[in-house]
C-alpha cells in the first residue's frame, strides 16, 4: 500500500470481493498469512461498516488484499 493507492468506498470493496473468486489463503504481508480469505473479507467488511471511526487498519488490509488479487489472481 502506497500513497498512490486510490481511496475506495466500502461499497467499491464489497462489489469487488463479491465479483471475484477468492483464493483459499494468501500472504498479505511477510508477517500476515490469511488462511481463510473468505472469512477474512466478511469479518473485515462487517467491522469497517460498523466502526466508522476505528476502521482504518481493517480498511487498508482489504485494500491490500484487493491489490494482491488483482495482481496475482485475475
Amino acid at each position: 500500500m502506497n500513497k498512490k493507492t486510490p481511496k475506495l468506498s466500502i461499497k467499491d470493496l464489497e462489489i469487488f470481493f463479491n465479483s471475484v473468486e477468492l483464493p483459499k489463503q494468501i500472504l498479505l504481508t511477510p508477517a500476515n498469512l490469511i488462511t481463510n480469505v473468505d472469512q477474512f473479507v466478511k469479518s473485515h467488511l462487517k467491522y469497517v461498516e460498523s466502526e466508522k471511526n476505528a476502521f482504518k487498519p481493517y480498511y487498508w488490509r482489504l485494500v491490500r488484499l484487493k491489490e494482491l488479487i488483482e495482481k496475482f489472481y485475475k
